[in-house]
């Protein structure tokens, strides 16, 4: 896919999923957190802020970020299933989980 065209998919889907977690807050029938989730993980792969805003959250709640990080990784084999690359810039399936710089390791 063209990237202008993967770019404005990714944001529009993103900006979707974060009006739908706002508004499921308020109303009980929709899944406010999840969508919200959703939507920065769209929007952090063409966003610096929203990217930066992840990481710190993956920072200061780590069950989080570990959970995040399994559902990322499942999305990830899911789209490569469904397109035959994954969701990272690139088209390659390494952009967040193997090779990319910006995240420091656990220490070891």
């Amino acid at each position: 896919m063209p990237r202008p065209i993967k770019r404005a998919l990714l944001v529009t889907l993103g900006w979707i999923f974060v009006v739908l977690g706002v508004l499921g807050i308020f109303l009980p029938v929709l899944q406010g957190i999840l969508f919200l989730v959703i939507g920065f993980l769209l929007l952090s792969r063409e966003s610096e802020w929203f990217q930066e805003k992840l990481e710190r959250a993956k920072q200061r709640w780590p069950g989080f970020g570990e959970k995040f990080d399994r559902a990322e990784e499942a999305a990830n084999r899911f789209w490569r299933k469904l397109t035959g690359n994954g969701l990272s810039d690139n088209g390659s399936d390494n952009g967040s989980k193997n090779g990319d710089s910006s995240k420091t390791g656990d220490g070891a």
